[in-house]
């Protein structure tokens, strides 16, 4: 097995405009931003892989609503759970997204699952090796810092990291921000940074492009189209012109 590394990250952000009008489109639709970026991801993810059926992990926050005073109790309740989406070319970007919202909302009553039991169930030790994780329990300093009379809280620092190769962490906001962390014996800045931009893309793409298939979708930034089709295919050389009879001499 692979040694434990610390992950690097990588952020980008999507800008307040694309933002907004991707936040119109998932109203409009009728799904949420879970169901938005587990259907990009999934595309990126079947892109980047060359297959039409892709697993990836996501996070759900294990406090069901029934159990009285779950609010109030202390501990970590997160449970990981993996998503299966089929990203064949003919399907559009909308039916994926939708897919993905379908497919969370009849998981709802069963998210306390554990994945070592879904693991045991499926028969397959390992089932993704990417995470996606939408974080929505935003921490406001100011209110820690009074949270307790008489106590002064001056600074609030943390680092979190999961043990896959791919970890796509989403904080929602005016802008929404990608934290892209990877391991750097896997997959390097470059790689990263490439990865992000093509989920940018996508996201900035869809409230226009939802509803073309898949394979008319753009995921390659001009760099990227730039290397495949120029220098790789950058065949071209000079040749003296003489008749073939001296040429094969």
């Amino acid at each position: 097995g692979r040694a434990p590394v610390l992950p690097e990250q990588h952020v980008a952000r999507l800008d307040a405009d694309a933002t907004a009008r991707l936040t119109d489109w998932a109203r409009t639709r009728g799904v949420t931003l879970a169901g938005v970026l587990q259907g990009v991801w999934a595309v990126v993810l079947g892109a980047l892989t060359g297959r039409d059926d892709v697993v990836f992990g996501t996070t759900t926050s294990g406090r069901p609503p029934e159990l009285p005073g779950v609010e109030s109790m202390v501990g970590l309740f997160i449970n990981t759970l993996p998503v299966r989406l089929r990203t064949g070319a003919s399907r559009t970007l909308a039916e994926v997204v939708q897919a993905a919202q379908r497919q969370h909302t009849e998981l709802l009553p069963h998210q306390h699952l554990g994945l070592s039991r879904i693991q045991q169930d499926a028969g397959h030790g390992e089932l993704f090796d990417t995470v996606l994780i939408l974080e929505n329990y935003p921490l406001d300093p100011d209110a820690l810092r009074t949270a307790v009379p008489g106590l002064t809280l001056t600074g609030v620092q943390g680092r979190d990291a999961t043990h896959y190769p791919l970890s796509l962490l989403v904080l929602p906001g005016e802008e929404l921000t990608l934290r892209l962390d990877h391991a750097p014996d896997l997959v390097t800045a470059e790689e990263a940074a490439a990865l992000a931009g093509r989920v940018l893309r996508l996201l900035a793409a869809l409230p226009d492009a939802a509803d073309l298939p898949l394979s008319r979708l753009e995921l390659l930034g001009d760099e990227e189209r730039t290397t495949l089709l120029g220098t790789y295919n950058a065949t071209a050389r000079s040749h003296p012109r003489h008749a073939l009879r001296e040429q094969l001499a």
